[in-house]
């Protein structure tokens, strides 16, 4: 019996010390799983914020190119632009893709013009026509296009104003 009870005591003992041993370790845990809860909340909204950023944007672009789609008086006629580009062409440049691709506050329409063009001067005499026309308020043909030499690809971003009725 003597055993049974100093064997107990020494099993109380061996636990209590055991629990006494691990009870740093535990709690350091807990602290360090809180601190990675913590983490993957800011993260988690943080990954949505951006995510509602993007279909923000998404969203006002999509609205944009309605509103490029639209017809009405207030809108510029695609047709227009399109006819001016064309009969601005020169001999040597050809047309391959053009992209409306917003409207801002004060109603300006970005264009967006690419082809292929046989030699710089065909190219920049395109460019000088398109920067005569009243239409649009902004020419950028990047030097890299003149850079490629002959029978290039090219970009040009334009910028046309919305006639007010």
């Amino acid at each position: 019996m003597r055993f049974v009870i100093v064997g107990l005591a020494l099993l109380s003992a061996s636990l209590l010390f055991g629990i006494i041993l691990f009870l740093p370790a535990w709690s350091v845990a807990d602290i360090k799983e809180q601190t990675v809860e913590k983490r993957i909340e800011i993260l988690r909204n943080t990954v949505s914020e951006k995510q509602d950023g993007a279909l923000s944007a998404l969203l006002d672009n999509t609205r944009n190119e309605i509103q490029l789609l639209r017809t009405g008086e207030d809108f510029l006629p695609f047709r227009t632009v399109l006819e001016t580009l064309l009969g601005n062409r020169t001999s040597g440049v050809s047309l391959q893709s053009f992209s409306f691709s917003r409207i801002s506050a004060e109603g300006d329409v970005g264009i967006t013009v690419r082809g292929i063009y046989r030699d710089r001067d065909a190219l920049v005499n395109f460019r000088k026509n398109l920067e005569r026309e009243k239409m649009f308020t902004r020419v950028d043909l990047p030097i890299a296009n003149l850079a490629k030499g002959k029978n290039a690809d090219f970009t040009i971003e334009l910028t046309a104003v919305i006639p007010k009725p």
